[in-house]
């Protein structure tokens, strides 16, 4: 089996998009070519890394275009408080 085999059969519960990644990272983070382990090791942490972003994100609940228009009037309200606020600062400082 050759060098090229051991690595994909060593890779291939990850995904080509984590392994470019982890890769890419490694060489820009090292001196010198990575091992299997290397690899191994760097792909588990970025597959890490986006396992824990897609905890920390909230699944979306609404269709598109509820979510978009709840998120205008979320918005509408924030910038009402705004105003609100510097409307009040204003008087207090005349």
């Amino acid at each position: 089996m050759g060098m090229a085999a051991l690595w994909l059969e060593d890779l291939a519960h990850f995904s080509p998009e984590v392994i470019t990644r982890a890769i890419r990272r490694h060489r820009r983070t090292s001196r010198r070519f990575p091992s299997i382990a290397d690899a191994i090791a760097a792909c588990k942490a970025i597959a890490e890394f986006d396992a824990s972003r897609r905890l920390a994100l909230p699944e979306p609940h609404l269709p598109f275009e509820e979510q978009m228009a709840f998120n205008r009037e979320q918005a509408r309200a924030w910038l009402n408080r705004q105003r609100e606020r510097e409307r009040g600062t204003e008087r207090r400082d005349q």
